[in-house]
């Protein structure tokens, strides 16, 4: 009686190759993955922040009253043949971006030209799910203008999960070491001294690496480099 699926799961980079590759592709295994790329924060949630959450979860049970209903609810009718409709507005959003998305698939290599095709079906699932999430008569409503718009944007936030995990595969060692200096970085607030950026990853780059990559990235204006006083700092670059 307990069994259950996982929703979702953290994995190196390292290993996104064991996912993402020509026969995972061929076989369209690596189109099925739904990547989450989670950024962190420059600043941590505060601990009122935090006591607001456990609150919610822990101890009046909202967020977990509101995720078992909607898990209820689902699975009720998941085995019901039913036909939901969609507003023209609706439809015209919904065509138009799995328009772009198909226009997208042919800009990438055949392995994100996959992907993009995959994703397009979850288009329409995910725009399901949603009006079923959030529409208490959904069988008789049709699918409205904003469900349609929220979908678009959760689809786009998985599309850019999925280029980075598809970019992360096809980078060089070099271009792996840059990002992830350019990841402490924003980690520390997008402003620094090179030595607290370099000291947290000199496993993955040596110190001697990490300089000539700093140098590199200041030149390709992607992060500076400023003096103040005697010392030196590395900031990102706004664009």
């Amino acid at each position: 009686r307990d069994v259950y699926v996982p929703m979702s799961g953290g994995i190196q980079d390292g290993f996104l190759g064991k996912i993402i590759n020509d026969a995972n592709t061929s076989d369209g295994l690596a189109a099925r993955f739904l990547f989450n790329h989670i950024v962190i924060a420059q600043t941590p949630a505060s601990i009122e922040r935090l006591q607001e959450i456990d609150r919610i979860l822990f101890e009046d049970h909202r967020g977990y009253d509101t995720m078992k209903g909607i898990f209820d609810r689902l699975v009720a009718f998941r085995d019901q043949e039913q036909q939901v409709l969609m507003d023209m507005d609706a439809r015209n959003h919904l065509a138009l971006f799995a328009q772009h998305l198909k226009t997208q698939a042919r800009k990438g290599s055949e392995q994100g030209f996959a992907a993009y095709m995959k994703l397009q079906t979850y288009l329409y699932r995910l725009t399901l799910l949603v009006h079923y999430m959030t529409r208490r008569n959904a069988d008789d409503a049709k699918v409205s203008e904003q469900t349609g718009l929220h979908a678009i944007s959760i689809m786009r936030f998985f599309i850019a999960s999925m280029r980075r995990a598809y970019g992360t595969v096809e980078m060089t060692d070099r271009e792996r070491k840059a990002r992830a200096i350019l990841d402490k970085l924003h980690q520390l607030g997008g402003r620094a001294k090179p030595k607290d950026v370099k000291q947290p990853i000199k496993k993955t780059v040596s110190s001697k690496g990490a300089s000539e990559l700093i140098k590199a990235l200041a030149e390709k204006e992607v992060l500076q480099e400023v003096l103040e006083g005697r010392e030196k700092f590395i900031e990102l670059v706004n664009k």
